[in-house]
This record gives structure tokens, C-alpha cells and sequence, in this order.
């Protein structure tokens, strides 16, 4: 969501640590991730159920807090985010990403070109890797991230509609969801630089 995407920057631009949950996963998992990342505070939406400290975005008022740009220096070498890992082979482990992962990963990379033109599809699931590729290419090159919802993602009709509404250039799938999509996106393609 585009929330998502503000508590994002707005965690990076306090010098702190995000941990994106699934929303859809387990509520066991969820408060595993929780308690073993050290999260003091859940971001979330007053109608979404997780454990832990919340601050619901939607309800939260702002108006009396500075405006001030806290302008807090950070490292490269310092975490951005923690992603965990998926737990097939036991429990789900924590990694550190630091913040030139993030860079390298987006930015003279050596085989992709992002620039200020693209239109990327923010249609990962922020619990998974392949979303930093959906948020920071576009935001550290000048681009344009486009949130796509969830009912969106999951009708094919929609979901191109979507992309050729929005001229996307940029677009990661998995595997199994291109090869359910990829008929009903043909018309797409020619607009994409990257797929």
C-alpha cells in the first residue's frame, strides 16, 4: 500500500530498522518475526490483526509534531531493513540487509539500467526480497513506484489494465505468476524495459 511504501521512508529517514510482515501469513509467524527482529513498534492499519506494540496509521494525528528534518546521519554498513527467510528448512532466520545492499542492489549494478522514466509495479509481497527491487530502483533513480493492491494483482484483466494505465516499464514476477499471467499480458510487453 502506499502506507507502506511512507513508513518505508519514514523508518529510513529516522535511522531506524523496518521489518515488513505479510500480512497474510500465520499470526504465529508474524509474532515470531516480531519478538526475535526487537521490533518496539508495529505500523499498521486499525483494521489489520498483528501482535505486538501497534501504532495504527489511520488513526494517528501528526498535527502537533515538528516538522523538522531530523537529518540523522547513517552508514552504509548500517541495516535498512530485516528480511526474514522463508523457514522451509526450520525456523525463519533474520537477515541484516544494510543499507549498500539497497544501493548496489538499484544503482550501477551491472545489468540493469534504472533511470527517472521508469514507472515501476510495486506488486511484491513486501515480506519478500524481489519488493526492495520494487521500491528502491524507482525511488533511488528518480522513478515512479506504482502500488498495486491485492485484488488488482490477483485478476489478470485487472492487473494488465493496471500496467498499461499506469505505463509501467518495469515489472518483477515470480515464475509461477508470469506463466499464469503471461497470455493476458502480452499487450503489456512492449511497453516493458525489464521484466
Amino acid at each position: 500500500s502506499l502506507d507502506l511504501l511512507v513508513a518505508q521512508l519514514a523508518i529510513s529517514k529516522c535511522a531506524a530498522v523496518y521489518v515488513p510482515l505479510d500480512v497474510n501469513a500465520p499470526a504465529d509467524r508474524q509474532a515470531f518475526m516480531i519478538e526475535d527482529s526487537g521490533a518496539r513498534w508495529v505500523l499498521t492499519t486499525s483494521a489489520t490483526e498483528v501482535a505486538g506494540h501497534r501504532l495504527d496509521l489511520d488513526r494517528l494525528d501528526l498535527s502537533a509534531e515538528s516538522e523538522h528534518n531530523p537529518s540523522l546521519e547513517q552508514s552504509s554498513e548500517t541495516a535498512a531493513y530485516i528480511m526474514y527467510t522463508s523457514g522451509s528448512t526450520g525456523t525463519p532466520k533474520g537477515v541484516l540487509v544494510p543499507h549498500r545492499a539497497i544501493t548496489r542492489l538499484v544503482i550501477n549494478n551491472g545489468y540493469a539500467e534504472f533511470n527517472p522514466q521508469d514507472r515501476v509495479a510495486f506488486a511484491s509481497n513486501p515480506a519478500f526480497d524481489a519488493s526492495t527491487l520494487d521500491v528502491w530502483a524507482p525511488l533511488l533513480n528518480g522513478g515512479a513506484v506504482v502500488v498495486v493492491d491485492q485484488d488488482t494483482l490477483l485478476s489478470r484483466e485487472a492487473f494488465a489494465t493496471l500496467l498499461q494505465e499506469q505505463s509501467i516499464s518495469v515489472l518483477w514476477m515470480t515464475a509461477g505468476l508470469f506463466h499464469q499471467y503471461a497470455e493476458g499480458l502480452l499487450p503489456v510487453f512492449p511497453q516493458l524495459r525489464y521484466l
